[in-house]
């Protein structure tokens, strides 16, 4: 089993080259199919970093992480995506974490945190983006699910502006239950 990280940017150059630092530092090559960068047209040297580094390149007209993710899922190959927002480093070891996790049947949620399939944290959460409820939630800057998961719970929705992981968790969680 291995992981397809999925990283929406524009105009990252900088926090692209420390980010793949980062991954190998933290990282097991064996662990990692493929690195997919979705850019919209960065105006600066995002992309070369990028290809610098072998990462896979597609590209979005749509500024909008939710479709740049949305369409990394839909090209990547591994069993499991990882979503990692802009700006943000995952914890050290997260392939481990996010591996472990799988294989102990929990389906999404944060490396090396408790699942987000949690109860309470799932029903805060709910009520959270029933009102459109924003805050800064840095636990909630990366996400991992699995492949087929993302898939069959149709993807990041497409209108909502709140916290896109947690109304794809609580989507995923409904399905999971029902």
């Amino acid at each position: 089993m291995k992981i397809s990280i999925i990283i929406p940017t524009y105009n990252e150059e900088s926090y692209i080259a420390e980010l793949f630092d980062y991954i190998n530092v933290h990282s097991q090559k064996k662990n990692i199919e493929e690195i997919i960068i979705v850019d919209s047209f960065s105006t600066d040297n995002t992309l070369k970093v990028a290809e610098k580094a072998h990462a896979k390149l597609y590209l979005s007209k749509p500024r909008d992480p939710k479709i740049q993710m949305e369409i990394g899922a839909f090209q990547a190959k591994a069993e499991v995506l990882y979503f990692i927002k802009p700006g943000y480093f995952p914890p050290p070891n997260f392939d481990e974490r996010i591996l472990h996790a799988v294989k102990a049947k929990y389906l999404a949620g944060i490396p090396g945190q408790t699942t987000t399939l949690n109860k309470t944290l799932l029903l805060f959460n709910k009520i959270r983006s029933r009102f459109n409820l924003q805050f800064n939630n840095s636990r909630m800057q990366t996400l991992f699910i699995v492949h087929g998961l993302f898939h069959h719970v149709g993807g990041f929705h497409k209108t909502k502006t709140i916290d896109v992981f947690t109304e794809l968790l609580n989507r995923a969680d409904s399905c999971l239950i029902s």
